[in-house]
């Protein structure tokens, strides 16, 4: 989770804050004999955190690199329809659609943190903050096991 599990981690904090209450489940599946590649750190490769909010809100982070060939995916549902990011293309389905999936034009991508960090312009939601609040989460996810 530490590693790519990061990055959704921290997107699940900008859409729903900080979670009270998080359970996951790491393995370590390419340590199989049947597996060519092993994992040789003895680190999870394999990562699912389920997060639970105070609103009532539920969060799943799912990372790994076991399965292959998978897009970026992000899916955000609630009452009122839901929002998919499947690689590049951003899809809408809510009541203000009546139910249609409707694509939705992505902005420009902002530099890269390294790219910030060098020009000395750190952009809102790449801060110390929200630093603090990836690594609580983090510390979350892990405190159980």
């Amino acid at each position: 989770m530490i590693d790519l599990g990061a990055h959704g981690m921290y997107i699940t904090e900008w859409f729903l804050g900080l979670p009270v209450k998080a359970s996951s489940v790491f393995t370590q599946s390419c340590d199989r004999q049947d597996v060519k590649e092993k994992n040789k750190d003895g680190v999870e490769d394999n990562a699912v955190t389920v997060m639970g909010f105070k609103d009532g809100a539920i969060a799943v982070n799912e990372t790994g690199f076991v399965s292959q060939h998978y897009p970026r995916i992000l899916e955000i549902g609630g009452t009122e329809g839901r929002l998919i990011l499947c690689g590049s293309k951003l899809t809408k389905i809510t009541s203000a659609t009546e139910g249609k999936a409707v694509d939705v034009q992505l902005l420009d991508s902002m530099p890269s943190p390294l790219q910030q960090f060098i020009s000395g312009n750190i952009l809102p939601g790449c801060g110390i903050k929200e630093a603090s609040a990836l690594t609580h989460m983090m510390v979350m996810a892990y405190a159980g096991l």
